[in-house]
């Protein structure tokens, strides 16, 4: 259990981490579709009188489900402790689910993606994930409405009494009063019996060749761009490189990318970069949206810079740094914003503790401070392109 206790902080978060993800599920989206039923009733409560409750404390709850990992998160404000604590461990461990709310969710959630559908952002997104990752992987697929059709009530509730029912989660605790937190959290687990381990599937992927992937979706003139890179990850140097190098790149309001694309050549509104982490491997995405006639400019210049870049592998990023991590420190609340870190520590496998110290020490780098990038970050041959207009 990790508690990241902030006196004063009025918001209280607690996290319940499963390791439990898709790689584990008999049917596709059938993870996904059991964290959208969690909420919608109880053995204790029905639909309405769970959310009557919900209301009535002001408690906010997200359940959601990535590819390794299956999440659940509680706000409320600290006086509500001794409600919604008990209310989110009687969602986690004893949800009911009926026909009645499979159909509404089911029915709801293929609406939700056939408007997704129609969006070239979408589209590229998918595109590139099943390119790089996989079409039936867990880590790359995207699902479609036709999956929700194979998914029937017997399938949620199996899979939820199998993993979810008895999985002994990891908690995370952030705010005020951690203290009468950890003690109706205690309580609570007492109610219940739980298997410390769940057996998991090994994740492979499989690298394919860097491809270009264009579709052709409506007659608008605006293009939604992707560019994309696999990467094998082998340490937590290798990680904390890779996090600098991001911010460098495309990771904040006045990253390279943005300064070329939007301030300098005036091709978008904006530009981003960030890395999807999973265990043992990183996807480097960049994003962007343009007009049609700009692309080749866009890409030109994007390989462009990264030449220049590849020149000097060795990248000044102390400034970059500096600005993006001092948000930590200078926005409220950081007890919140340190517990998402924590949680992404632990799905990665690395200490938290050295996470800390390492950010602590980003504070204090010298103008000369630099990286060192030994890979093809900067080959922009080998990243794989999706284009969607």
């Amino acid at each position: 259990m990790r508690i990241i206790s902030e006196p004063g902080c009025q918001v209280f978060k607690l996290v319940a981490l499963f390791p439990i993800g898709r790689n584990l599920e008999s049917k596709p989206a059938l993870v996904q579709s059991v964290a959208a039923m969690m909420k919608k009733s109880t053995q204790k409560k029905t639909n309405k009188r769970l959310h009557e409750c919900l209301d009535k404390y002001s408690i906010q709850i997200e359940i959601f489900s990535t590819p390794t990992h299956f999440t659940a998160e509680l706000y409320c404000h600290v006086q509500f402790l001794n409600q919604a604590i008990p209310i989110f461990f009687e969602i986690l461990f004893q949800a009911k689910f009926t026909k009645t709310q499979w159909r509404i969710v089911r029915d709801q959630t293929m609406s939700f993606i056939e408007q997704q559908m129609k969006q070239t952002d979408f589209w590229a997104d998918k595109l590139l994930s099943e390119h790089l990752l996989g079409k039936q992987h867990p880590l790359g697929y995207y699902s479609c409405p036709k999956d929700y059709t194979h998914i029937n009530l017997e399938d949620i509730e199996h899979f939820y009494l199998e993993f979810l029912q008895t999985c002994k989660p990891q908690f995370f605790l952030a705010g005020d009063n951690a203290a009468g937190a950890l003690k109706l959290i205690n309580i609570e687990m007492k109610n219940y019996h739980f298997i410390n381990s769940i057996k998991k599937n090994a994740i492979l992927i499989e690298q394919n060749l860097p491809q270009m992937i264009e579709k052709k979706l409506t007659a608008t003139a605006q293009a939604s761009v992707r560019l994309g890179q696999l990467f094998e990850r082998k340490s937590f140097q290798d990680f904390q490189n890779l996090e600098l190098l991001n911010i460098f790149l495309g990771g904040y309001y006045m990253s390279e990318l943005m300064k070329l694309l939007r301030v300098e050549l005036g091709l978008t509104y904006g530009v981003y970069s960030y890395f999807n982490h999973f265990p043992g491997y990183s996807v480097f995405y960049i994003g962007f949206e343009t007009d049609k006639k700009n692309l080749a400019v866009a890409l030109e210049a994007i390989s462009t810079l990264f030449m220049r870049l590849k020149k000097d592998m060795k990248l000044k990023i102390a400034e970059s740094a500096k600005e993006y991590y001092s948000q930590w420190s200078k926005n409220g609340e950081r007890s919140l914003q340190e517990i998402m870190h924590a949680l992404r520590m632990k799905k990665l496998g690395y200490p938290y503790l050295e996470y800390v110290k390492w950010v602590n020490s980003l504070e204090n780098l010298p103008k000369s401070a630099s990286i060192s990038i030994e890979s093809t970050i900067f080959d922009f041959s080998k990243y794989s392109k999706t284009i969607v207009y």
